[in-house]
């Protein structure tokens, strides 16, 4: 191991000792229902959001609900993530529509000075 490799595993080390502390704080006060700074700033945020997704937060959510939520949100997501990599694809590798004559040589066509024979080009 070089020398770099042993500084960052040590500041890894430190940071995590550091945080130890306070985020045991943090999760202890979560669980047993103590009210912390940030729960009361999001408070406000979050009932905007449930007001305008139309959630009512006092009720439960039944198992079935759940799968059909969890399987239509991955649905979209992948919907998504299918449209962006087909996009990337389109627009990186410049896929064109060929038509038959496309494949033949256009000798008459020469713009530059320079034909290129038996390629559709």
């Amino acid at each position: 191991m070089t020398a770099a490799s042993l500084a960052l595993i040590a500041v890894y080390l430190a940071v995590a000792l550091l945080c130890v502390k306070p985020v045991g704080l943090y999760i202890s006060n979560v669980m047993e229902g103590r009210l912390i700074w940030p729960l009361r700033v999001g408070a406000r945020v979050e009932a905007l959001i449930y007001r305008l997704c139309g959630v009512e937060p006092a009720t439960e959510m039944g198992w079935k609900k759940y799968a059909i939520a969890l399987v239509l949100f991955n649905a979209l997501g992948a919907l998504a993530l299918g449209v962006y990599v087909g996009r990337e694809i389109r627009s990186r590798y410049k896929f064109k529509r060929r038509t038959p004559y496309d494949y033949y040589s256009h000798a008459g066509d020469d713009e530059n000075g320079f034909a290129e024979f038996g390629f559709g080009v």
